[in-house]
């Protein structure tokens, strides 16, 4: 089975980042992709006015008295179900320097869309002057937390199709290497996958101590 542990807690993550749930299961998504305390506290206080985290709905009774108490008992339940980092979440920590390698930067869990993330890449690579990108947008992310699938997209820097093929085929042997199974018909137009992934981060160091 492949499926996030917080799947199953008392707080299952909501199943997408840009649409709010409840406050409870969207800190739990949050956590999920590996947000610190500050991270999450700051996202539900940047505009009070807009925003109040007290007017989000719950299921939590009592409902806790502060923003601060609320997200120390999600990350305490989050903590017991995840705590440590999966083999495969250690594997797609080290593809950033397994791409640079191959002259490939890399873009992960930035952009909330593909046009969004490929712009996120294409900045990337040229700052270190790779050839290339691949990119996974914060929707694939939700859905690899969700399903164990992820999905990469890449290009060259150039655009041209034969390069991007080519950087296709690297993507596939650095993702192999790290043995995340990639699959991929070496159509540029199509994404390459890789299933059967259990994508899990430990808590991050700023929580409170559990």
């Amino acid at each position: 089975m492949t499926s996030h542990a917080m799947l199953n807690s008392a707080y299952p993550p909501s199943e997408a980042t840009y649409f709010p749930e409840k406050i409870e299961t969207d800190i739990a998504l949050m956590l999920c992709h590996g947000h610190s305390f500050a991270e999450v506290y700051d996202y539900f206080t940047e505009d009070p006015e807009d925003d109040p985290w007290q007017d989000r709905k719950t299921d939590i009774d009592p409902k806790p008295e502060s923003l601060e108490e609320l997200i120390r008992m999600v990350g305490q339940e989050y903590n017991r179900a995840v705590p440590r980092d999966s083999e495969d979440a250690t594997k797609i920590v080290a593809l950033e320097d397994a791409f640079k390698q191959r002259s490939i930067a890399w873009s992960f869990d930035e952009g909330w869309d593909k046009g969004e993330a490929a712009e996120e890449g294409v900045e990337k690579a040229r700052e270190i002057s790779a050839d290339g990108y691949a990119y996974c947008t914060v929707q694939d992310i939700d859905r690899l937390i969700h399903t164990g699938t992820l999905y990469v997209g890449f290009s060259a820097v150039s655009a041209q199709e034969e390069e991007t093929r080519t950087i296709g085929h690297r993507v596939c042997e650095v993702l192999k290497e790290q043995g995340l199974n990639p699959t991929w018909g070496g159509n540029t137009g199509a994404r390459i996958e890789c299933s059967g992934l259990r994508y899990e981060l430990a808590l991050a160091d700023d929580f409170p101590s559990q």
